[in-house]
């Protein structure tokens, strides 16, 4: 929301301000904080009080109202992430005996032909 805006939004709840406190109400702290929360909180909270730190106050409160009332996206896991496979059987014969892959292949149906 843009400060004059703001301003405006209190003149028309609470009454008119003069021009210097209209600087000073734009300058303060708390009109800068105000301004970041959503418009509709805003209009809600100025008719609440003409004090800037009670609206400030206000709209964090309704923040923590909506945090706890508002439903939470389901926490979602990832998957684990997949361990490595172990070294697939046939390389491991061609490993330890030393032969060719396509001799371990061999070797390895004839040992799954046995079971």
């Amino acid at each position: 929301m843009d400060g004059r805006d703001l301003v405006d939004l209190w003149e028309n709840q609470h009454g008119k301000l003069t021009t210097d406190s209209r600087e000073r109400f734009l300058a303060s702290p708390e009109a800068q904080k105000i301004r970041a929360y959503p418009t509709d909180s805003i209009i809600r909270a100025i008719g609440v009080s003409p004090t800037l730190s009670k609206i400030l106050l206000e709209l964090q409160s309704m923040r923590r109202i909506q945090a706890k009332i508002s439903p939470q996206a389901p926490k979602t896991t990832s998957p684990k992430p997949r361990q490595k496979a172990a070294p697939d059987y046939t390389r491991k014969i061609a490993s330890e005996r030393g032969r060719g892959f396509r001799q371990a292949e061999e070797d390895a149906k004839k040992w799954r032909g046995r079971f």
